[in-house]
């Protein structure tokens, strides 16, 4: 029994060890003072838990702030393109009523040209008429 509570205790202070090292190991690269290797002789201090813990307050900011400007950056393309899809759908009736309007045009343009026609062959045709009649006339003079 006893030695059982001494390998666990054996144990939890290794698990300490290992804890205190990857805290050492982080605040070295964070450019912090370096915590003790025996925690018996320096226990966490209270100021250098709240270094760490502002240094990771900071880390989450900034990861929130660059996931929300990425959101923005993403929000805002979709917004461009909506727009651009928005003017193209707005340009096209326009161009598809300026073409009806052209259409529209060259129709009567061959209409007015129909009637022209049609008015020219009346007046030929009522010419014709009128000299056979003539002709006719005279001959039966």
């Amino acid at each position: 029994m006893i030695t059982t509570t001494a390998t666990k205790w054996s144990v939890h202070n290794k698990v300490k060890q290992n804890v205190i090292d990857s805290i050492n190991k982080g605040t070295k690269w964070l450019g912090l003072a370096r915590l003790k290797d025996h925690p018996q002789t320096c226990p966490l201090t209270s100021m250098k838990m709240k270094i760490i813990m502002v240094m990771m307050m900071v880390m989450m900011m900034l990861l929130m702030m660059m996931i929300f400007m990425m959101m923005m950056m993403v929000i805002m393309m979709m917004t461009v393109v909506i727009i651009i899809t928005r003017r193209i759908t707005l340009i096209a009736p326009a161009v598809a009523e300026s073409y009806v309007l052209f259409k529209i045009s060259h129709i009567k343009q061959q209409q007015h040209q129909q009637q022209r026609r049609l008015l020219r062959n009346i007046i030929i045709n009522n010419n014709n008429k009128n000299s056979r009649d003539c002709h006719h006339h005279y001959h039966h003079c």
